[in-house]
């Protein structure tokens, strides 16, 4: 990734409620880590935590997920 400028991250639709269903997300552990890896080299971040203040940062810090 050494030209962030010519970088795109989509993430789209992950919400607490994904992780709520019957049906449980294949892999979600490696899910919430893969996309928090790809924010962290991508997004400067200015707080904590990536998902601060969202809805998502209270299923990472139920999962214990920084």
């Amino acid at each position: 990734m050494s030209n962030l400028n010519n970088t795109a991250l989509i993430i789209i639709d992950v919400q607490k409620g994904l992780f709520e269903k019957a049906t449980p997300v294949y892999n979600a552990d490696s899910f919430i880590d893969n996309i928090c890896m790809l924010i962290d080299r991508i997004i400067p971040k200015h707080h904590s935590s990536a998902f601060e203040g969202t809805t998502l940062a209270e299923e990472l810090e139920t999962r214990e997920i920084d």
